[in-house]
């Protein structure tokens, strides 16, 4: 069909996009019936090649298959025309051969031709063909099928490889690649006489390969995993003879194939040279190859992050992840700079990488493992991936289950909102193991807008539970820490095991269930675990490192004995097991010995807090305590975890331990808060720290300034602010100007309904207020607010009219300095809570 057969469009029909695409339509069936059975192939490659302008829509092609698959077209097709159907299929997109069903036009195709009468009819290169369909198009040959093809393809190479060298090399790395595809024929493919032969004669062979074709064979032979001693002498014989012609894609595939084989990691050495002369120009498939092969070897170094960085731009979606996959699991060490490039590649083309499920799961890991959540433009990041989830129409399984974890982790709250959605949709009892169900309902619960999905997996959980199914002890502590009473009633009953084990994990788990159920093997298996770990009359520590100045301690005798993490893992159970133990006895004699001098040093910040909150629960307040609360105070620094920060300062506010350096505890402060986005900590750190200063263990002005300033950055206000507030007003109140009494107004303002700022005091028994009203937040701050909005307190100090103990709810009353004693009276406002 000549090109001008498909050109000429009448003036009368040029107007207008739909006529236009409509008389191309017309014209393209039109050479399509005109074409006879042996002519179909040739036309379908000249349209979907491009040769003829424009390109046939994608509703064209569903007539060429329909036309195809016509029995009366198909059985009139010779082997030969039927093969070349197949590289119409591969040219087409991957919409397009879904829509026009090509998927099925291949099938048919490999039924007929892979017959050992039509095989007889087959050259290699139209095996070849049948190869590039399978792996192209994820079409997997049968076994019976790949095995004649094997065998009458090793009858033609015994004359190809002499003539038609190129052909030969083109068909091997075809098996290569359905190697890769279609791991479970590897074996098949590997162990035929075909590729036995080409590993046998590959020394003299090599002679014949150019560079391009011998990259290519090292591909296949890497991918069969048939690389020998001899393959290797050849091959690094002739990478170091033409070391200096190796460039380009052709380094890279050299590189990628020699990086499994230690027998070939000199050539990664030779060629390092190589490349350093392309990081510049290099190609973002060529620096995904390159980098893979170096991270797989474990050889790693400069100047290969500088190429990666560079070629960031260059690289699609599937480089990117494929390279940061390997770096996270071989746990190379990623630079700075390459870590700032990444997350700015990220944030600037997420929306065009068309990311995959698999794509949004290494992304989101890598972003995760690489410590870049703060650099992130969340709200960008977030939709990608709610799009890549929403538009994967895969069945809902592990990666979804891993993607929410991500997700959670950055807090893409739409993205893992998408996931729960589907986890309430789709999810099935099979399709998930234990560990990956697990995840699941961990990400569901810290989301916690779902409680469908979350009641969903609970109930499968329950179930497998029941059937006494195999979890670890992370998994376990994982659902107990959820505190679901049916579930944690069922990791007591059935699974948990005798302290023949103890560790922390399951030391762990037992105070996780002990916190929701009193189940008596849970108690009977702690009180097991404290009479082996802390009941025994002479210890020992061994290979213990101290801290500081002082040398490898090993083989003191003291009166404990085992690991110390695993000692004082054991006192926190202690408060679960009140009125089953003396509790308070162990526990003392246990705090005496960890506070000795010579181990003391010894314990981290974390083993100190824990004891410290334990002290806490078991209202215990020695000189032992004391000494691990100063050594917690020295040690504690501004990359503490939140939550053990909290713990921390709880600790001192309830032991009543002074606190002597002030403005270190709050600059730690300010650094434990930065480091997380939960509200709730960050405001119950600061009503600790304002209790404090009520009691006079910590320096007062200081700590209520830092207070007041650190409860004007958080998003919404709470009861729990609140009651931070009236803890500053009143150790000593806070100058009106200097503290803008107007940010405390903004701070309540959610609490009041819209036009609510001037009513009078409301009383509290009074229950129809606004939604918008928290009753908890007494009625005399609408007063207090009024008189702050209507400017009353001006270049005064507000104080708190009445000063009542922490542990009373009093009304937020203000007066003005000069005239605190004229307030009303103490009794008519403190209740006991």
């Amino acid at each position: 069909m000549a090109p001008h057969h498909m050109g000429g469009v009448s003036r009368g029909r040029q107007s207008g996009h739909t006529p236009k695409i409509w008389t191309d339509m017309q014209q393209f069936l039109a050479a399509l019936r005109a074409s006879t059975p042996a002519q179909l192939p040739r036309l379908g490659l000249r349209l979907a090649n491009g040769l003829v302008e424009p390109r046939p829509p994608p509703q064209f092609w569903q007539h060429y298959v329909r036309t195809a698959l016509d029995p009366n077209v198909f059985e009139r097709l010779s082997p030969h025309s039927k093969c070349l159907l197949t590289c119409v299929a591969c040219k087409l997109d991957r919409d397009e051969a879904k829509s026009a069903m090509a998927y099925s036009m291949v099938e048919r195709v490999f039924r007929e031709v892979a017959t050992p009468k039509a095989l007889a009819l087959l050259n290699i290169e139209l095996i070849n063909m049948i190869l590039v369909a399978s792996h192209t198009l994820r079409i997997q040959l049968g076994r019976q099928e790949m095995q004649r093809i094997l065998e009458r393809t090793q009858g033609l190479m015994e004359r190809e490889c002499h003539f038609n060298i190129e052909l030969s090399v083109s068909l091997l790395h075809s098996l290569g690649a359905l190697a890769r595809v279609y791991p479970k024929q590897r074996e098949q493919i590997a162990s035929s006489e075909l590729i036995r032969n080409a590993v046998e004669r590959f020394p003299q062979l090599i002679a014949k390969l150019n560079l391009r074709e011998l990259s290519l064979v090292l591909y296949t032979f890497d991918k069969l995993r048939v690389v020998d001693r001899n393959i290797a002498e050849a091959t690094l014989a002739r990478i170091s003879a033409e070391r200096d012609k190796i460039q380009g894609q052709t380094l890279a595939t050299i590189l990628f194939a020699c990086a499994a084989h230690p027998v070939l990691h000199p050539a990664l050495e030779i060629l390092m040279q190589n490349v350093r002369r392309e990081a510049s120009d290099a190609t973002g498939r060529m620096a995904c190859n390159i980098s893979s092969a170096y991270i797989k070897a474990g050889m790693w170094r400069d100047p290969l992050p500088m190429l990666l960085e560079r070629a960031l731009p260059k690289m699609n979606a599937q480089e990117i992840c494929n390279v940061a996959n390997l770096m996270i699991h071989k746990k190379v060490n990623v630079p700075n700079s390459f870590k700032q490039a990444y997350a700015d590649h990220i944030n600037n083309n997420i929306k065009k990488l068309k990311l995959s499920l698999l794509d949004a799961l290494t992304v989101t890991q890598s972003l995760v493992c690489w410590g870049l959540q703060e650099q992130l433009d969340q709200r960008g990041v977030d939709q990608a991936l709610k799009k890549a989830i929403e538009t994967d129409f895969s069945t809902f399984g592990a990666k979804h289950a891993y993607v929410l974890h991500y997700c959670v982790l950055l807090g893409c709250q739409e993205a893992a909102g998408a996931i729960a959605v589907l986890a309430q949709r789709e999810l099935k009892q099979e399709t998930l193991s234990n560990k990956e169900m697990v995840v699941l309902l961990n990400g569901l619960s810290n989301l916690d807008i779902n409680k469908p999905a979350i009641e969903k997996v609970e109930h499968v959980l329950k179930q497998r539970l029941e059937e006494g199914q195999h979890f670890s002890v992370v998994d376990l502590q994982t659902m107990a820490h959820w505190r679901n009473p049916d579930i944690c009633e069922l990791i007591a009953e059935i699974h948990i095991k005798d302290s023949s084990k103890i560790t922390q994990r399951s030391i762990r788990l037992l105070c996780d269930v002990l916190k929701v159920t009193k189940n008596k093997k849970a108690k009977a298996a702690a009180m097991e675990a404290i009479e082996c770990i802390l009941k025994q009359e002479s210890y020992e520590i061994s290979n213990v490192e101290t801290r500081g100045e002082l040398d490898t301690y090993t083989g003191h005798v003291a009166a404990i004995k085992g690991d110390i993490a695993t000692i004082v893992a054991s006192c926190e159970l202690l408060p679960y097991l009140q009125g089953e133990l003396d509790m308070l006895h162990t526990f003392d004699k246990t705090v005496s010995k960890l506070a000795e001098d010579v181990i003391l040093p010894t314990l981290d910040v974390k083993s100190l807090i824990t004891l410290l909150s334990v002290a806490r629960k078991l209202h215990v307040r020695t000189p032992a305590i004391i000494n691990i609360a100063k050594a917690a105070t020295t040690r504690i620094d501004a990359k503490a975890d939140p939550t053990g920060f909290l713990e921390y300062v709880n600790a001192l506010y309830h032991l009543d331990i002074p606190v002597e350096d002030s403005k270190m505890l709050l600059h730690n402060t300010k650094e434990a808060i930065a480091a997380t986005q939960d509200d709730r900590i960050k405001e119950s750190i600061m009503l600790t720290l304002a209790s404090m200063a009520f009691v006079g263990n910590i320096d007062a002005p200081t700590t209520n300034s830092f207070v007041m300033q650190q409860l004007n950055k958080v998003n919404k206000a709470t009861f729990m602010g609140l009651k931070s507030i009236y803890m500053t007003l009143t150790t000593g109140g806070l100058p009106a100007v200097d503290q803008s009494p107007g940010n405390l107004v903004d701070l309540v303002k959610p609490y009041i309904a819209p036009g609510k700022l001037d009513l009078t005091m409301k009383p509290r028994a009074q229950k129809n207020l606004s939604e918008h009203i928290d009753t908890k937040v007494h009625s005399s701050v609408y007063s207090t607010l009024r008189k702050m909005n209507d400017g009353e307190y001006v270049d005064t100090i507000l104080r708190a009219e009445v000063p009542v103990a922490f542990d009373y709810v009093a009304d937020i009353l203000l007066v003005r300095s000069a005239s605190s004693g004229n307030g009303r009276s103490p009794d008519n406002y403190r209740r006991k809570r």
